[in-house]
C-alpha cells in the first residue's frame, strides 16, 4: 500500500530505499531496483543517475503534449555511497580530497542529466508550459556527522559552507538547501529571499496546476507570490522540526524534551542542539573546523539565522 503505484503514480522506476549501490543497486543484501512493482534486473550494472535520466526522457518524448504530465525525479545522487564514473571524478583531480572529487563528480553527472532532460522537454514542445522545481531534502554530511553506524562507513565529500552544521542537525547547513523554480510562461527570473518550507510545494504546485486544495495544511500556497514579487510574503514563520532523539538511532541522548527549532522573521530558536555545529568548508578552500562531537545543550538557544 505504500509503493508509489499505490499512492497516485501511474508508473515507478528506481530504488525503494536509500544508500543502495549506484551500479549494483543492492541494499541490505538484496537487489533493489524496480519497474513499477516488478524487479528490474536489466538495470543492474548501469549508473543510477543515468537510469533515471533515460527513463525520464522516455516518458517525456512519448508523452502527448496536449495532456498534463507530473514527473517526479528523486535522483539518488549525490547521496552516499559516493560513486561516479572516473571520467567525472577526474574533472576535479586537482582537489586534494578523494571524497570531495567523487561528490563533485556526482553533482556534475546529475547536472548533465538534468540538462539532458530539459533538452527533451524542449524537443517534445513541453518546455514553455512546464513548471520545473529543483530542490534537495537536507544539507550534506560534514564534520564527521552523521557518524558511521554498524558496518556502514560514511564519506564526507559535501560542504554546506557558508552555513553552519550538517545533515541531521537543525542548523541552517542541515536544513537550508539550494532550490529553484523555473516556469518560462509564468515566472520572471529573480532571487527569492522569502521563507519557503518543503511542505509549501504541495499546495503551491496544486495551485499552479489549477487544482484546489484544503486550507488546513502544514504548507502555505506560494504560487501567486512566485508569479508576483510585489505581493507580501505568504510565510513569516517556520517550524524546522520537532522530534525525539531516538529517531536518529545514532546518538545517546535523553528522549525528552524533543529536539526542535523554529524561525520567526529573522530570528531562529533552537531547543537542544546536537551533532556537528561547526562549518564544513570545501576541500578546495581549506580544511574543516574540528569535527563536532555529539552533544546536548539543555538550555534554550536563541540566535539569529546563520
Amino acid at each position: 500500500a505504500f509503493w508509489p503505484t499505490s499512492r497516485g503514480f501511474d508508473h515507478f522506476s528506481g530504488i525503494l530505499g536509500g544508500t543502495a549501490d549506484y551500479y549494483l543497486h543492492d541494499l541490505m543484501d538484496g537487489y533493489d531496483y524496480r519497474a513499477d512493482t516488478d524487479v528490474d534486473y536489466i538495470a543492474n550494472g548501469t549508473y543510477d543517475t543515468f537510469l533515471i535520466r533515460d527513463r525520464a526522457n522516455e516518458v517525456i518524448l512519448g508523452h502527448d503534449k496536449n495532456s498534463p504530465l507530473f514527473l517526479y525525479l528523486p535522483f539518488h545522487a549525490p547521496h552516499d555511497p559516493l560513486q561516479v564514473d572516473k571520467s567525472y571524478q577526474d574533472i576535479y583531480s586537482d582537489i586534494p580530497d578523494e571524497s570531495r572529487q567523487k561528490y563533485l563528480g556526482m553533482v556534475t553527472a546529475l547536472d548533465d542529466a538534468v540538462g539532458n532532460i530539459i533538452d527533451s522537454l524542449k524537443q517534445s514542445e513541453l518546455y514553455e508550459n512546464s513548471v520545473i522545481v529543483f530542490l534537495s531534502d537536507n544539507g550534506g554530511p560534514g564534520g564527521n556527522w552523521p557518524p558511521s553506524v554498524g558496518g556502514y562507513e560514511m564519506e564526507y565529500g559535501a560542504s554546506n559552507w557558508p552555513l553552519r552544521g550538517s545533515k541531521m542537525t537543525l542548523f541552517e547547513g542541515g536544513t537550508r538547501t539550494v532550490s529553484f523554480i523555473h516556469a518560462p510562461k509564468y515566472i520572471t527570473p529573480r532571487v527569492e529571499t522569502g521563507l519557503v518550507h518543503a511542505t509549501d510545494w504541495f499546495p503551491t504546485l496544486l495551485s499552479a496546476a489549477g487544482l484546489e486544495h484544503d486550507e488546513d495544511l502544514d504548507g502555505v500556497d506560494q504560487w501567486e507570490k512566485l508569479k508576483n514579487a510585489s505581493l507580501p510574503e505568504p510565510r513569516t514563520e517556520m517550524l524546522y522540526n520537532l522530534f525525539v532523539p531516538s529517531f536518529l538511532g545514532v546518538v545517546d541522548m535523553d528522549s525528552w524534551p524533543p529536539l526542535s527549532a523554529i524561525r520567526v522573521g529573522d530570528w531562529k530558536y533552537i531547543w537542544r542542539d546536537y551533532g556537528f555545529d561547526g562549518w564544513s568548508t570545501p576541500a578546495e578552500q581549506g580544511t574543516d573546523d574540528e569535527p563536532g562531537e555529539p552533544k546536548e545543550n539543555k538550555t534554550s538557544a536563541v540566535q539569529p539565522c546563520i
